[in-house]
């Protein structure tokens, strides 16, 4: 289940507001700057009693704190809908309520640690908000508001539905204080400063030209086929080592681009009851290889499985094994 999303249409609004704010950047480096920008950070400077340019370091500041953990918050969802699509499909294709079982563990104890992640990041982002708030444009603002509602309506419905015992399984118990505390403060915030004058970059910013370098944080494809090789030839190793376990290859469906990977392992013993511990210990390592890859990388598409099986396909493109333990 993922109790924390963003849009589509919020996330296109996340990445107009970067190329806004190198636009803003633009403005106050010139000699004129835009007229309205000038008059708002004028009239905020003297109303803090401070310079003009510490007020506009202050505001390009938040605006950057704040921008940069929706994009945290944005890796986190996907991480969260991918675990819970990864867990869905197990459970589904699970012989056994063993199994079932097996990957639930699993995945609560995925769950758990992404939860501590999340907590750093709404704290983060109530940080931002309790210091810096009118020096944010409407649109950061604003997300930030619907974010708090989006919240408190989850929250809700867990509470008055069905979920409130996977909710309290799941994620640990300063998790909800958590919450809790940052929709009253994005709340009181806003009712505190009802009226007063927001720098709406979207408006200021209208018709300017299209801006190419986007802060988007994206490794390059080569760097990403690098580190990641170098991560699946660990795994491989580290797969070949566990007990019962004959052989290991890594398999791609195409070795230009090594995102989504099948483990393959060749048991002793197809038919053995120890395959299903084995088969969670090496789901383990993958996820963890595969969490690990995507924060290297700051690339969320690693997409790696496990699969067991009683022999290898001879078939396959010679370029499509990526890493093996026999070669």
């Amino acid at each position: 289940m993922s109790f924390v999303t963003l849009s589509p249409d919020q996330e296109n609004e996340l990445q107009e507001i970067q190329l806004a704010r190198q636009s803003l950047e633009r403005f106050l480096a010139s000699p004129s700057g835009k007229a309205g920008i000038a008059e708002f950070y004028t009239e905020l400077a003297q109303s803090e009693g401070s310079s003009l340019d510490v007020i506009q370091s202050k505001a390009i500041a938040a605006i950057d704190e704040l921008t940069r953990e929706f994009w945290i918050l944005d890796r986190i969802s996907k991480r969260i809908d991918k675990v819970k699509r990864w867990s869905e499909s197990k459970i589904e294709q699970a012989e056994s309520r063993s199994e079932q079982n097996i990957i639930l563990d699993r995945v609560t104890s995925v769950y758990q640690k992404i939860c501590y992640k999340l907590i750093k990041n709404i704290q983060s982002i109530a940080r931002i908000v309790d210091a810096n708030w009118n020096y944010l444009p409407v649109e950061l603002q604003v997300m930030t508001e619907s974010l708090a509602r989006r919240l408190y309506l989850n929250e809700q419905s867990i509470l008055r539905g069905n979920l409130q015992d996977d909710y309290y399984r799941i994620f640990v118990p300063s998790f909800p204080e958590t919450i809790q505390s940052f929709i009253s403060l994005v709340f009181y915030t806003v009712e505190q400063n009802k009226g007063k004058r927001k720098l709406e970059l979207f408006k200021l910013f209208e018709g300017d030209e299209t801006i190419d370098n986007k802060l988007q944080g994206e490794t390059k494809f080569n760097s990403d086929r690098e580190v990641g090789l170098t991560e699946i030839k660990e795994v491989v190793q580290k797969l070949i080592k566990l007990p019962n376990i004959e052989q290991v290859r890594a398999i791609a469906n195409s070795s230009n681009d090594l995102h989504e990977i099948i483990f393959e392992l060749l048991p002793t013993d197809i038919d053995s009851p120890e395959n299903g511990e084995l088969l969670q210990k090496s789901i383990s390592l993958v996820i963890d290889a595969e969490w690990k890859l995507s924060d290297i990388t700051n690339n969320e598409s690693w997409l790696f499985g496990v699969q067991m099986v009683g022999e290898f396909e001879h078939n396959l493109k010679d370029n499509s094994v990526v890493a093996s333990s026999y070669v």
